[in-house]
């Protein structure tokens, strides 16, 4: 997605491609049939909230066909209002405050009020919900132009509201064109959107082939740590692959090392996320008491740590049955 031209109104609009107009109609039958449910909690707990973590600028031209069209903001804004049941909040982001500022604008010639934030998604996610009602419903549109700015944190920031649905984007034009990049970059845009993918092994593998695939994760980590020795990630991802192929010592010396270049007292999000990293470690290589002292760690930092991911990944299969671990899912779940 770019910016075009300056339209009448004297804003800027976006360029998009004509794919646009399918996931706006996916947008708007989703609050079509959503309006019962919205009435329901406008009547009782007094609020229905739309957020818009990349709202653009709200206004947009078709690449190829030169038509135009609202941006996703409006579209779902005047989709509430015809079905009856307008949204009662509606929070909009972006990265650019020109953006913000002209889909602002643009809500508020169609009688919406909506609140703006401005920066990074992590950032505006976690602020967004402090300022929500947390008895409220929420619905979430996550449609970003590319994976990189769709880190997994944000889907949890948004997961620990109690009632909260998410409509997600993934560019597969996206993918189609970087995912060997993505793929080859530690730490990268695929490791922040889908943390541990490099571990994850189909289950109905050969032993052999899961080996050569921790095998390989391992490798092109050292890769990284020969020029970085200090890159913290990187580290984790190798304590975690030597975790998996049985070497013990190793691999608990190189997750205890990324913890201690980046603690969460120096970077919160990723601190949290290489103490999550370090109790797997433990976990795989036997050391329970370790793993669950670093998880009980991780879940007192708000936000971060995911009921659902504790809950039901096999990660954490070597914990499980144990009450300690039970217990600190149980704190987790949504109240």
């Amino acid at each position: 997605m770019t910016h075009a031209s300056i339209t009448d109104d004297g804003l800027p609009i976006d360029e998009v491609g004509a794919w646009t107009k399918e996931k706006h109609t996916r947008l708007r039958k989703y609050i079509g049939i959503t309006s019962a449910t919205r009435r329901k909690w406008i009547q009782g707990s007094g609020c229905a909230t739309y957020i818009d973590l990349f709202c653009g600028t709200g206004r947009a031209v078709i690449r190829d066909s030169g038509e135009w069209i609202n941006g996703s903001p409006l579209v779902a804004f005047e989709a509430s209002r015809e079905s009856g049941v307008p949204f009662s909040e509606i929070h909009i982001a972006d990265i650019s405050q020109e953006s913000s500022k002209a889909a602002e604008r643009r809500l508020r010639t169609i009688d919406a009020t909506p609140t703006v934030h401005v920066g990074e998604a992590t950032n505006t996610a976690l602020e967004i919900v402090k300022t929500l009602n947390p008895r409220g419903l929420h619905f979430v549109f996550l449609d970003p132009y590319k994976l990189e700015p769709l880190s997994f944190s944000i889907i949890e920031t948004f997961a620990s509201l109690r009632y909260v649905d998410l409509l997600i984007h993934i560019s597969v034009l996206d993918l189609q064109r970087n995912m060997e990049r993505y793929a080859d970059t530690i730490g990268g845009p695929l490791d922040r959107f889908a943390p541990g993918w490099r571990m994850a092994v189909n289950l109905k593998q050969s032993k052999a082939a899961a080996r050569a695939a921790f095998t390989s994760g391992r490798n092109e980590a050292a890769k990284l740590i020969a020029g970085q020795p200090d890159y913290a990630e990187a580290l984790c991802v190798l304590g975690m692959a030597d975790a998996a192929l049985g070497d013990k010592e190793d691999a608990i010396r190189e997750g205890r090392r990324a913890v201690e270049l980046l603690p969460v007292t120096k970077d919160a999000i990723i601190g949290s996320k290489l103490v999550q990293y370090l109790s797997l470690i433990y976990a795989w290589t036997g050391e329970k008491d370790l793993a669950l002292e670093q998880l009980s760690f991780a879940a007192r930092i708000p936000g971060y740590l995911s009921y659902g991911q504790l809950r039901l990944h096999p990660y954490w299969d070597p914990l499980r049955g144990d009450p300690r671990f039970e217990e600190i899912v149980a704190s987790l779940a949504p109240k």
